[in-house]
């Protein structure tokens, strides 16, 4: 420990935080202990329990099933269960719907003169089917690019991108993915979201 102070500092500067919310005259007053093997086993012992927390399946979560877009599953962890019965409380989210329409329409104005006609070559598509291909495939551009010509896809496939065929064939999911070129990064969160997407698109 004494040949990293810093390292020290950090820590024991994580820990006032975490006692913060509970009890600001403890946080305060905190400081490791000076030995420095007693200040690195109480460290060793709260990342055990912090990690036990968030990863490990405890003995009294075996065999408790949570439902899931693909299913049901085990609880993996103390805080998984904890976060799908509180995500809500604890996120505090809202929508302001007047605010989104807002945004919305000058989004709308921004982008109107850049049609997908004059970027891409859109073939003979449908305006709806020019919509749905650039949702399903907006959803999975994060940052890596798309390496196959989606709209050529929706043009050859039409019904990788109708989503009631997707809901009804899951298989047209992963089959978006292999063409696109991103199916081998992260492909179950990606199917997953192509099945909420078409699922929103029907009932919407």
């Amino acid at each position: 420990m004494t040949q990293s102070s810093g390292s020290r500092k950090q820590i024991e500067a994580f820990l006032k935080r975490l006692l913060a919310p509970i009890d600001k005259e403890a946080s305060l007053k905190f400081c490791l202990p000076s030995n420095d093997e007693e200040a690195a086993n109480l460290i060793a012992n709260i990342l055990s329990q912090i990690s036990q927390f968030f990863y490990a399946q405890s003995a009294a979560l075996k065999g408790i099933k949570c439902n899931t877009a693909w299913g049901t599953a085990d609880y993996f962890s103390e805080f998984h269960r904890f976060w799908e019965e509180h995500h809500e409380l604890v996120l505090g989210v809202s929508v302001n719907e007047a605010k989104c329409k807002a945004v919305a329409e000058r989004l709308e104005a921004s982008y109107n003169p850049f049609s997908p006609s004059s970027v891409f070559d859109i073939y003979k598509l449908t305006p709806q089917q020019i919509a749905n291909t650039r949702l399903f495939t907006t959803i999975q551009d994060f940052g890596f690019g798309l390496k196959g010509d989606f709209f050529a896809l929706a043009q050859e496939k039409p019904y990788l991108f109708k989503p009631t065929e997707v809901i009804q064939h899951p298989s047209y999911a992963r089959q978006q993915l292999e063409y696109l070129g991103v199916a081998d990064y992260q492909p179950d969160k990606r199917t997953e979201w192509a099945s909420r997407c078409a699922e929103w698109l029907v009932t919407n």
